[in-house]
C-alpha cells in the first residue's frame, strides 16, 4: 500500500513508491520535522527488511537559515538511526549553480566528516540518484520517469503554497 503525508510543520512531503520512499522539500527544517522523519524513515526501512531504499529532494526554496541546536541534534539522531534500517539513501540537491555545487560540496564535505555510511550518496539529479539505488538494493526501485513525474508534482504543490503563504503575509 502507497501513501503520501506531508508533515505539518515543515510540510516536505513523503511518498511511498513500492520500496522507495520519496521526500520533497524545500525549507529548512525543524527539530520536530527531523524526529518525525526520523519515525518515517525507520518504520519504512523496517517494513522492507533493510531493504528499501530512501531519495531526499531538496529544491532551494529560498531559506539558507542555519539549523539550531535542537534541529542539529535531531538530524544528527536521524542520521545515526535510519541508515541502518535501509539499503541505499541518495540526497538529490537540485540548487542551480555555483550555489548548488558549493551546497553538494558541503554537504559531502559534512558526511565525509561525520564518518556517514557508504549507502548515502549526494548527487544534482534524480536520474543519478536513482540508479545508485537500485545498484545498492535487491527490490524494484521505481524507473527514473515515474519519480521525477512524482518529484515534479510535488514540488509544483510546494512552490504554489510557498506562493501563497508569500502573498498573505504581504497583505
Amino acid at each position: 500500500m502507497e501513501y503520501e503525508r506531508q508533515h505539518p510543520v515543515d510540510r516536505f512531503v513523503l511518498k511511498s513508491m513500492g520500496s522507495t520512499l520519496l521526500l520533497v522539500g524545500c525549507k529548512q527544517p525543524s527539530a520536530e520535522g527531523m524526529r518525525w522523519l526520523e519515525q518515517q524513515l525507520v518504520a519504512f526501512g523496517s517494513k522492507h527488511g533493510g531493504r528499501g531504499t530512501y531519495l531526499h529532494y531538496a529544491f532551494d526554496g529560498g531559506d539558507k537559515s542555519i539549523p539550531d541546536e535542537a534541529t542539529r541534534a535531531a538530524m544528527k539522531s536521524l542520521a545515526e538511526a535510519a541508515p541502518k534500517k535501509l539499503a541505499a539513501i541518495a540526497m538529490v540537491v537540485d540548487y542551480e549553480g555555483f550555489m548548488g555545487a558549493a551546497t553538494r560540496g558541503v554537504l559531502a564535505g559534512v558526511l565525509m566528516a561525520a564518518r556517514a555510511p557508504k549507502h548515502l550518496k549526494i548527487f544534482s539529479s534524480v536520474g543519478e540518484g536513482r540508479a545508485w539505488l537500485s545498484a545498492h538494493t535487491t527490490l524494484d526501485v521505481p524507473d527514473a520517469d515515474a519519480i521525477a513525474a512524482e518529484v515534479k508534482r510535488i514540488r509544483a504543490m510546494l512552490e504554489a503554497e510557498t506562493t501563497i503563504a508569500s502573498a498573505s503575509a504581504r497583505a
